[in-house]
Order: C-alpha cells, then structure tokens, then sequence
C-alpha cells in the first residue's frame, strides 16, 4: 500500500513535471510567434508605404512634377493639378503601425506625407490664382474694358511670386520623400535583422528546453 502510493504520488510528479515543461515549451513558442508576427507586421507597412510613396509621386513627377522641375521662373507657372481624391490611404490606414515604428522612421514618414500634402494645398491655392487670372483676362477680352489691366497686372505679379514658392515646396518634398525612402530601406534592413536574431535565438531556446524535457 505505502509502494503503492509511493508510485502513485512519483508518477503525478513526473506528469505534473512534464505538464509543466510542456506549458514552458508552448508559452515560448507562442512568445516567438507572437514576436516573429510584430516584426513582419512593421517590415510590411514599411514596404506598404514605400510603395505609395513610390507610385503616387512618380505618377506625379512624369506630369505636373517635371513641368515644375523645368520652369524658369520668368514667367508665372501656366498649368494647373488638382488631386481630389484620397491618394495616402495606405497612410491614413496605417497611422497605429507607423507611430509603433521607431523614433526616427516614424518621424521621417509624417514629414514625407506633412510636405506632400502641403505641397498639394500649394497648388490648390495657384490653381485658384490662376482661375481669377484667366477669368479677369476672358471679361477684358469679353467687354473691350482696359480698367481691367489692373486687376490682370497685379494678379499677374502675384502668380509670378508665388510659382517660386510652389518651385519651393516641390523641392522640399522630393528632398523630404527621398529622405524617408532612404529612412524606410535602412529601418527594414534593421528589422530584417532582428527577425534573423530573433529567429535563431528563439529555437535555441526551445530546443534547449526540448534537450531538458526529454533527458
């Protein structure tokens, strides 16, 4: 009888022992997972930015953007862009994941999209200029009136002034995307990294907990 309960209490032991193991082993593989997920979770919305980045300022660029690139600055800038809709959803979307970045990446991301949207506020001012430009134009034309000349000649000079300012926000906001392309490459070299350690560091453990379980 006392064998008996001897055994019995040994083999509760060994099983609760082996349980025990066993929650350890799953609670680290979960850990790992739950880690692993994280980091392609951010690399994702990285690469996920990019892309945006990449497509709407290169669609930009082979139209309104080179016309800028290429204007003189003797004249007012002729042409008009209008972007009515919502060309940053991946942004707008991802605004949890981009503020979970680190420091730098994130704050390289919002002054990406800061000076783009500003740019696009920028245009939409001109275009509005360069309406009441044309419109004074049509009504002198339209009425023979020379009075006016000079609601045309000061709005002229105003367009002038602010193109360079819109030449200037251009600028900013290639200077300020290519930054933050070269942010986001740098930032997913990193987290690529972390991956890897993060990877080969987990299944060490777990497989040191397996050696332990099983000797």
């Amino acid at each position: 009888m006392g064998v008996s309960l001897f055994v019995g209490l040994l083999g509760a032991l060994v099983g609760g022992i082996f349980a025990l193991y066993g929650a350890i082993v799953s609670g680290n593989i979960n850990r790992l997972n739950q880690n692993l997920t994280g980091v392609d979770r951010k690399i994702n919305v990285l690469k996920g930015i990019k892309c945006e980045i990449d497509t709407v300022w290169g669609i930009y660029n082979q139209g309104m953007g080179s016309k800028l690139t290429e204007h003189n600055g003797t004249d007012f800038f002729n042409y008009t862009f209008s972007a009515t809709q919502d060309n940053f959803s991946f942004y707008h979307n991802s605004v949890a994941d981009i503020t979970a970045l680190d420091k730098t990446t994130c704050k390289s991301i919002i002054e990406a999209y800061s000076y783009a949207k500003s740019l696009l506020d920028t245009f939409k001012l001109h275009a509005d200029m360069l309406s009441s430009f044309e419109e004074y134009v049509k009504k002198k034309t339209e009425y023979k009136d020379r009075r006016y000349d000079i609601f045309i000649t000061d709005i002229r000079s105003k367009l002038c002034e602010y193109s360079q300012s819109l030449k200037a926000a251009h600028e900013q906001t290639k200077l300020a995307i290519d930054s933050t392309l070269q942010e986001i490459d740098k930032s997913v070299d990193r987290l690529t990294q972390q991956r890897e350690s993060l990877d080969k560091s987990g299944w060490r453990r777990l497989f040191a907990l397996l050696c332990l379980k099983n000797s």
